[in-house]
């Protein structure tokens, strides 16, 4: 397994990211990227745009663009992390940053992160319903880093290295064989995506903070 973003980002745990600023990821043009801490093929699709801008992002224009991963064996998921630096353009009904799972059935998302009306929610499905956390959802035309964390036993969303909502769930999230989908095709949010990462266990407040300061100079 390969490091991602040097010494600054946390590392343990970690078994998926992208960076638009990474040409490790991304050439800055065609439809092939890569995961930068196992090199699974990251597949762009229906014309998901790049910018130079801030080191680099993915520009989604809300229709139906976004990025997929087919499924492996070590993105399925019992505890995790999801995390992002997300730039949201205007909010729509439906606009999902990242998730593994069917479209259109959250109780089978084994993770993940939308938007929906005027929220944003992370949570999980756990076969028969979608466990969930959410905030109200973040100024458009600026850069926020978003995260979601499960231990097994609390659901936690953090905008901008605040804990903004968290909710005790004991459940088991559903295990599925679906791709990984960062901006969910048709579901996909109005907006820009510089960096998404996936770790196999929930991290810290502490190593949240990490991850934040870590970036923070690039978008803010």
């Amino acid at each position: 397994m390969g490091a991602y973003g040097g010494p600054d980002i946390v590392q343990d745990g970690l078994v998926f990211a992208v960076d638009a600023g990474s040409e490790r990821c991304y050439s800055g043009s065609g439809t092939s990227a890569y995961n930068l801490v196992a090199n699974n093929d990251v597949s762009l699709v229906n014309g998901l745009g790049w910018q130079s801008g801030n080191g680099g992002y993915f520009l989604s224009d809300g229709t139906d663009d976004g990025m997929t991963t087919p499924d492996v064996s070590n993105l399925d998921l019992v505890d995790f992390t999801l995390e992002g630096w997300v730039w949201w353009d205007q909010h729509k009904n439906y606009g999902s940053f990242l998730v593994k799972g069917p479209g259109g059935s959250g109780q089978l998302f084994n993770y993940s992160f939308f938007g929906y009306n005027d929220s944003v929610s992370l949570g999980f499905g756990d076969g028969t319903n979608y466990r969930s956390v959410s905030i109200s959802v973040p100024a458009t035309g600026e850069w926020h880093h978003i995260v979601g964390t499960y231990d097994g036993s609390t659901l936690k969303f953090y905008l901008n290295n605040t804990l903004a909502s968290s909710s005790a769930i004991t459940a088991t999230p559903n295990q599925n064989n679906d791709a990984l989908q960062i901006l969910q095709s048709n579901y996909s949010i109005d907006g820009r995506i510089a960096c998404a990462k996936v770790y196999n266990r929930a991290l810290t407040a502490a190593e949240v903070l990490q991850n934040f300061n870590a970036q923070k100079n690039r978008f803010l």
